[in-house]
């Protein structure tokens, strides 16, 4: 590792060239000021992997519009490694958002099961149900339609849920209030 260098979980004084753990501020052995990562690019990057802690509305919907603005741009390229890679990353900090807006609302994560794999993976296992069952094509019809009017309110509740509602005030199970300031004590 070079002197002063940032990588790893380990730092090295620019002073004596001591290793260091990253959490500490100051060497062990000299004193000296330990260069630290910035906070901006941890909050950044634990934003968009961590499934802890809540967001808001006002975080939530870049993050969203960002991922769609993303999937959309990597989607216009053809195939290959790091065109999936990038979707799925893209995919994976659209859930983790999700998630922590579901945690704002005071819900579980679990919640985005019902709001968007349930409406998918419903619609697309009625059909070969119906045909199993050897259900007639009007009553198949009718079940089918009745399928897809459960779907599309249980996207729209999980859109009202997490873009459109407000997050619980105050500390909830999942974090404290995204609203507030992080660097004033909680009282």
């Amino acid at each position: 590792m070079a002197r002063g260098s940032a990588s790893g979980s380990v730092v090295e004084c620019p002073s004596c060239g001591q290793p260091n753990l990253r959490s500490k501020a100051r060497c062990i052995r000299c004193n000296a000021a330990l260069p630290q990562i910035e906070k901006d690019s941890l909050i950044t990057w634990d934003l968009l992997v961590s499934t802890r802690g809540r967001i808001g509305r006002s975080t939530f919907w870049p993050i969203i519009l960002g991922s769609f603005v993303g999937a959309f741009v990597v989607t216009a390229f053809s195939g290959g490694f790091i065109v999936a890679a990038v979707a799925l990353f893209i995919l994976y900090a659209g859930v983790v958002s999700m998630i922590k807006r579901l945690h704002d609302r005071n819900k579980s994560g679990h919640w985005l099961w019902l709001f968007i794999v349930g409406p998918l993976f419903g619609r697309l296992a009625i059909d070969p149900l119906l045909k199993y069952l050897q259900i007639s094509p009007t009553a198949a019809s009718s079940s089918s339609g009745l399928v897809a009017i459960l779907a599309i309110g249980l996207l729209a509740w999980g859109f009202v849920e997490m873009a459109l509602l407000p997050g619980t005030e105050g500390p909830n199970k999942y974090g404290p209030d995204p609203r507030t300031d992080q660097s004033s004590p909680a009282t």
